[in-house]
C-alpha cells in the first residue's frame, strides 16, 4: 500500500479502529475526485480549505501544499527534503491523536506511549 512500512502499519491500526468509516483512508486528492464524480458542486468540493479565523489558507499554514502531502503519503510524486522535514515534524507532533488515551485501572497507570523513532 505505502513505502513506508511505519505508514502501512499506522494505517493497519487506523482501519481496525475504524473499519467503517472509509474518510480516514483517503488522500485530499482521493476525496476532491469522489465529489467530482458524485458531482457534488465544484465551488463546495474545490474550496480552499482554511481555518477560518487567521486569513491564511491551510496549505500557507503547513507550509507545504496537499498534492504534496497526498503524493508522501502514497509515494507517486517527488517531495523536497524542505517539504519532508515540514511534513514529519508535524506527524511527529500529531502522533498523541493516533494511540488510545493514557488509561487508570486498579492495579496500574498506563502512561502514553510515544511511537518508535523512525530508524535510518
Amino acid at each position: 500500500m505505502f513505502k513506508n512500512e511505519y505508514l502501512n502499519e499506522l494505517m493497519a491500526r487506523v482501519e481496525k479502529r475504524n473499519p467503517n468509516e472509509p474518510e480516514f483512508h483517503q488522500t485530499v486528492r482521493e476525496v476532491l475526485e469522489i465529489g467530482d464524480d458524485l458531482g457534488l458542486p465544484s465551488h463546495l468540493v474545490h474550496k480552499e480549505p482554511s481555518d477560518g479565523m487567521c486569513g491564511k489558507s491551510d496549505e500557507d499554514n503547513l507550509g507545504f501544499t496537499y498534492k504534496e502531502l497526498d503524493d508522501w503519503i502514497r509515494g507517486t510524486g517527488k517531495v523536497s527534503e524542505e517539504t519532508l522535514a515540514k511534513i514529519e515534524k508535524l506527524h511527529l507532533a500529531s502522533r498523541h491523536k493516533y494511540e488510545p488515551m493514557p488509561t487508570y485501572t486498579d492495579t496500574e497507570f498506563i502512561p502514553w506511549r510515544p511511537f518508535p523513532k523512525k530508524s535510518d
